[in-house]
C-alpha cells in the first residue's frame, strides 16, 4: 500500500502489523487538503455539473468496492451531501442505508 510522507508505518515488511489501527492514506493524513478540496469542489459546481457529478458519484458508490479507501470515499460522499443535502441524501445516503439494512 502506498503511504504519504510522514504517514505511520506498519510493523513487518509484509504489510501486516501488530497494530490493529488501519493505515492512514496520504489523502487523509495530517494536513491533507483532500477534505476541503472535495467540499469546495462540489460546493462550487453549477447546478447542472453538480447533478452530473452526483450521478457519477452515486454510480461509483453503488457499483465499486474499495475496502482500502473507505475514509476517502466517505469524505467524498460527505462533501456531496454537504454541498447538496436534499439530492445527496436521496441519491447517496438512502440507497446505501437500504443496502446495509438488507445485509
Amino acid at each position: 500500500p502506498r503511504r504519504g510522507a510522514g504517514a505511520p508505518r506498519g510493523g513487518g515488511g509484509d504489510g501486516h502489523s501488530a497494530n490493529t489501527e488501519p493505515e492512514v492514506s496520504f489523502l487523509m493524513y495530517g494536513s491533507s487538503m483532500y477534505r476541503p478540496f472535495m467540499e469546495l469542489l462540489f460546493a462550487r459546481l453549477s447546478p447542472s455539473l453538480f447533478e452530473h457529478s452526483l450521478k457519477m458519484v452515486a454510480t461509483f458508490l453503488h457499483t465499486t468496492t474499495l475496502a482500502g479507501a473507505v475514509s476517502e470515499v466517505g469524505v467524498m460522499t460527505a462533501a456531496v451531501v454537504w454541498a447538496g443535502p436534499e439530492a445527496g441524501v436521496a441519491r447517496l445516503m438512502v440507497p446505501v442505508a437500504l443496502k446495509v439494512l438488507a445485509e
